[in-house]
């Protein structure tokens, strides 16, 4: 079991009357007062700080202000990935409301690349009508473009999370936290959490200047689409993003938005049903993203501004069918990819680089994700696009891929993202020379974080459990401890010496399940494993097993389910 201060899981378990458990996983978090364990526990909207603690979103408030006092023609670009869709439905929606009707688009991932480019600069300037550009999720680095919309006369905003690597104009109002000199929490913001706080911030100003329409909008109406990019992003679910996500998904059940609820339905999601950040991840985020990667992001955002349920479900059609195209295209990259590696082997590797010309770019990104928890290591992901490398990276807990990749970037034409996430493009030639000094700089982050990583990367459980232990007030404290994702990850738990109660029933796709008895407790604990590549192990005979534990719902009444990880007999 992982390390942990008992005296302080003791506290913690009088103190907020937790069961044993819970207090371990708990003392283990790095919380140094009572205030911030009762607001882990019970996250409140009310916790939410000022939005203009954040750098230069004062500015942002006033210059969009002026912008709609004076009807200034407003053009808003965002991004092609989840967190980019929801920022700019989040924006345009709440301008709509606010009688403001801006212009908006999103770059095609396969024509235009990522990000505002010259060519995009260009074709606003060339139109004639913009005063106010706003970029979102993008924008940070995009120095040259920016400098050509101001010198020709246009305001630009940018609102972005990516981490900066060039110098900033002057005169852009730039609302990133990572430009600041003292990040804070707010760092951990994604680009739709920094604009739900920017409108936070203009409800609040346009409310104390009695502009109308401004009192009858509702921003709780809009924390589904925070949800949705905020999961998707990979940022960590915790502080402030903990608490925009636990409400975001009690929203997204009970979503009035027409493609939210189609794409729940095509997704097997029930209405009303209390959503789990795995509902997203796994249903609706990639549905969602399946525009822009194959294809063009501005479905997925008429899917979300769309307030007709027929027009909305032939757009989630649309998108479904892109995601069944993409779930082929990626499951061939990644045979094809795991053989290459498991076909040279290679000792000790602290790091993966794969190229294949053949491999579509819009997809590298969730190989690159499946491949990292596979392998445990970060990965890269290249296909080639226009003449150039051009790929995604996914990292592992503990190891910032961004501070990696800027010590390589001399092999880079470009790049860009966070910690745990980021694209780059760089000339085939320098395909291999990318890969060693991948290579080195990964194995020097991971020595001279070595105790950090043992901590991060313990795959230990984080608490055995009695069969006794297993009682409702147990299953009702886990649930507090959700939403789970990057930074709060789901508890895993061990019971030992416990049996099998009948045969195992395989259902489904390589799925199983079975029931475990449990002493001094009147049910059976069904167990169920996921796409399990696992022995079955046979009834009646005793094992081990590690595993998560959750209630069931079904038909209005809960069970407590166990999620298995891993098991073994007892000797």
């Amino acid at each position: 079991m992982k390390r942990y201060d008992v005296e302080r899981a003791q506290y913690l378990q009088n103190r907020f009357s937790l069961t044993p458990a819970v207090a371990t996983i708990i003392s283990r978090l790095d919380f140094q007062a009572d205030e911030q364990v009762a607001a882990f526990l019970s996250p409140k909207i009310a916790h939410l700080k000022s939005p203009f603690e954040i750098e230069n979103l004062d500015s942002a408030v006033k210059r969009l202000i002026r912008a709609i006092q004076q009807r200034e023609s407003i053009y808003i670009w965002g991004d092609y990935d989840a967190d980019g869709v929801t920022s700019t439905v989040l924006l345009v929606k709440i301008l709509n409301e606010l009688g403001v009707y801006p212009d908006y688009c999103v770059p095609k991932r396969m024509d235009e690349g990522y990000g505002l480019s010259d060519d995009i600069a260009q074709r606003v300037v060339e139109a004639g009508n913009t005063q106010l550009f706003i970029a979102l999720d993008c924008g940070s680095n995009s120095l040259e473009p920016i400098t050509y919309l101001i010198d020709n006369g246009i305001d630009v905003i940018v609102i972005d999370h990516h981490q900066l690597k060039t110098d900033v104009h002057d005169e852009v109002i730039l609302v990133n936290p990572h430009a600041e000199a003292n990040c804070s929490t707010y760092c951990d913001l994604c680009t739709v959490g920094l604009v739900f706080k920017f409108v936070q911030g203009l409800l609040r100003q346009l409310k104390e200047m009695q502009f109308p329409l401004s009192e009858h909008i509702k921003l709780k109406y809009y924390l589904d689409l925070v949800a949705v990019g905020t999961i998707t992003d990979l940022v960590p679910l915790t502080f402030e993003n903990r608490i925009l996500v636990q409400y975001g998904l009690y929203r997204m059940g009970r979503t009035q938005r027409p493609g939210l609820q189609a794409l729940m339905e095509l997704s097997g999601i029930n209405y009303g049903k209390s959503l789990d950040t795995t509902d997203v991840s796994f249903r609706l985020g990639p549905r969602l993203n399946a525009g822009g990667r194959l294809g063009d992001a501005m479905i997925s955002i008429e899917l979300l501004l769309g307030e007709n349920y027929a027009k909305s479900m032939k757009l989630a059609y649309e998108l479904d069918s892109m995601n069944q195209e993409r779930q082929e295209i990626e499951r061939k990259i990644v045979e094809d990819a795991m053989q290459t590696i498991d076909g040279n082997p290679r000792e000790d590797f602290y790091s993966l680089v794969l190229f294949n010309a053949d491999w579509h770019t819009g997809v590298v990104g969730i190989v690159s994700s499946r491949l990292s928890k596979h392998y445990n290591v970060p990965v890269i992901v290249l296909g080639e696009e226009h003449g150039f490398a051009k790929g995604s990276s996914r990292s592992i807990d503990g190891v910032d891929i961004v501070a990696i990749l800027k010590e390589c970037e001399q092999h880079l034409d470009n790049w860009g993202g966070h910690p745990m996430a980021a694209g780059l493009t760089l000339n085939l030639d320098n395909v291999e020379a990318f890969r060693k000094c991948f290579e080195s700089e990964v194995r020097k982050y991971m020595h001279a974080h070595a105790e950090c990583l043992d901590c991060t990367q313990n795959q230990e459980v984080d608490a055995v459990l009695r069969p006794s232990d297993i009682t409702p007030e147990l299953l009702d404290e886990i649930d507090r401890l959700a939403p789970y994702g990057s930074g709060n990850s789901e508890p895993k738990f061990l019971i030992q010496d416990v049996t099998i109660q009948s045969k195992v029933i395989p259902f489904g796709q390589n799925n199983m399940k079975f029931w475990l008895t449990l002493e001094d407790q009147d049910f059976d604990l069904m167990c169920v494993s996921w796409n399990c590549g696992m022995d079955i192990p046979d009834a009646g005979r005793a094992i081990d097993i590690s595993f998560k534990l959750r209630w069931h719902k079904w038909r209005g009444k809960g069970y407590p389910q166990a999620t298995l990880m891993d098991w073994k007999y007892v000797n």
